[in-house]
């Protein structure tokens, strides 16, 4: 079977495989990647060398001017940006280096121009981590009176410093310590609350099973006890409502089927005149049969609520004060048929077949409920700002 590709599609193909066409519509960089996987093998054709030059000249030089135009920029912020700019041609020909080694080894001369970074890119360097630096400076005071929105700014900015220079100044012990002020302490407080019939501390290990403490939430840290390696900023009041349970409920459906069915037959002599004889004759007999399906529907639902208020120590106020619900429900169905089974054979009552269930505790289900509740407590702790 043959293929047939539109004119458009084999002139977008042409067009994005063509180096030189790339080259005249104004798409070097384009360009340039075709070339170099062509040039990276055992074959190597001149135009495509030709191609090379053109392309890789082509964006060095609209670069480089970029990056002339940014030395010339006022303000230290320009230093990041030259050092990009500047990695970013470094990075180019880090990898056309391979190229030009493999294109020297079949003796075929290349006109390209390297630029000479390695001055430019480590006074960016340095100049970058200073602007960082100096930036996270202007936050250090108001930080260390307990600010932590701007010990995290501050933070943030020593970061970009070490990620220039590592070992840039007191970098790394400021940013160390921008970030233990910036860390916002939470302790759960689990209280009795309103459970007067129940162990408060059942209920609370459902709900912390399988969550390990403390839990570190970028900025935040959950704490479930109290240690003196830290000193809580905020206090998390739990308590539980008393949980709601209904009974073991059953409801029941009767369902009565009477049908008629075909039961044997009876026999009767009658004379015959064409034989001259009696002969037998059957009549079918037909009997009503009775059936009896019961279904059972048993259900029970559970549903609880956790409290939570969340305190600033400091401040000693509320600052939230919130609820989180968790339900759970169980059933199961099944029938129970007694009589001939003939009289539900066309299905005017329905057998759901099963078997009795025992019906899960009280504890089950209020276990149940707080699993249920579980996920949007915790998400509730994960955006805590």
């Amino acid at each position: 079977m043959k293929s047939i590709l539109s004119p458009l599609v084999i002139l977008l193909f042409f067009a994005c495989g063509n180096a030189e066409k790339l080259l005249d519509n104004g798409n070097p960089d384009k360009a340039l990647e075709i070339v170099l996987k062509r040039l990276d093998g055992n074959k190597v054709k001149y135009k495509d060398v030709l191609s090379f030059e053109k392309a890789f000249n082509q964006v060095t030089n609209r670069d480089k001017i970029a990056l002339d135009n940014l030395k010339y920029i006022s303000g230290d912020d320009r230093w990041p940006r030259i050092f990009d700019a500047a990695i970013d041609i470094q990075d180019r020909q880090d990898r056309v280096y391979p190229i030009l080694q493999n294109l020297d080894d079949f003796a075929i001369p290349v006109d390209i121009t390297f630029l000479e970074l390695e001055e430019t890119i480590e006074e960016a360097r340095e100049n970058s981590a200073k602007y960082f630096y100096n930036l996270g400076m202007a936050y250090l005071q108001d930080a260390r009176q307990g600010d932590k929105r701007t010990a995290r700014n501050a933070y943030n900015y020593f970061e970009e410093t070490l990620g220039y220079i590592p070992d840039f100044k007191d970098a790394s012990e400021l940013s160390d310590e921008m970030r233990e002020i910036g860390t916002a302490h939470y302790l759960l407080n689990p209280t009795q609350g309103r459970l007067w019939e129940r162990n408060a501390n059942a209920l609370y290990q459902v709900l912390f099973y399988g969550q390990e403490f403390p839990m570190e939430l970028d900025w935040n840290i959950i704490h479930l006890h109290e240690s003196d390696a830290f000193e809580p900023h905020y206090l998390i009041d739990l308590y539980f409502d008393s949980p709601n349970v209904s009974f073991d409920r059953e409801n029941r459906d009767i369902c009565n089927a009477n049908v008629e069915v075909e039961n044997g037959y009876t026999t009767e002599l009658e004379w015959n005149p064409v034989d001259s004889a009696y002969v037998e004759v059957r009549t079918p007999a037909f009997i009503t049969v009775n059936a009896t399906i019961t279904t059972v529907e048993q259900e029970k639902e559970a549903n609880i609520q956790l409290n939570v208020a969340l305190k600033n120590i400091s401040e000693l106020n509320v600052e939230e004060e919130t609820y989180f619900t968790g339900q759970s429900e169980w059933e199961n169905l099944y029938s129970v048929a007694s009589g001939d089974n003939r009289a539900v054979r066309d299905g005017n009552c329905e057998d759901y077949g099963g078997s009795y269930a025992v019906f899960p505790s009280d504890d089950e289900m209020v276990e149940e409920s707080i699993d249920d509740s579980k996920y949007s407590f915790y998400n509730w702790l994960e955006k805590l700002d």
